[in-house]
């Protein structure tokens, strides 16, 4: 990943701290794919060569946290749509799984942090 792309996905990670309308998840979500294509064509125009070599698993490893990230992004639009006041996941206590409910903001919460952790992943990379 170049240096204007790490600073692309900065400047999206400090653009939201919980993301709260449907407008603003798919000004998100276009920046990121923007990224995402980027970071593929780069890819893509390496030779089979470069891509075999700790640059290009480096790339693949990017293009993996990015389209987690639309996965994220996804599930917030998703939340946004449906306007449910709960969600019932499953957690994990001990060895088992118990269901829980939890709030939409709750919910969106935890998407806007899984988003930011694959977005500072893919920075990384």
């Amino acid at each position: 990943m170049n240096n204007n792309r790490r600073k692309e996905i900065r400047s999206i990670e400090n653009s939201f701290s919980i993301i709260t309308t449907l407008s603003e998840a798919e000004k998100i979500k276009d920046k990121i794919m923007d990224v995402l294509f980027d970071e593929e064509y780069a890819f893509d125009s390496l030779s089979e060569g470069l891509q075999c070599t700790a640059r290009g698993e480096s790339m693949e490893e990017a293009i993996d946290e990015l389209n987690g990230a639309i996965d994220e992004i996804d599930s917030i639009i998703e939340i946004l749509k449906n306007k449910k006041e709960y969600y019932e996941i499953k957690v994990k206590v001990k060895v088992r799984f118990r269901r829980k409910k939890i709030s939409a903001e709750e919910m969106l919460y935890m998407c806007c942090e899984e988003l930011k952790e694959h977005l500072l992943n893919a920075r990384c990379c």
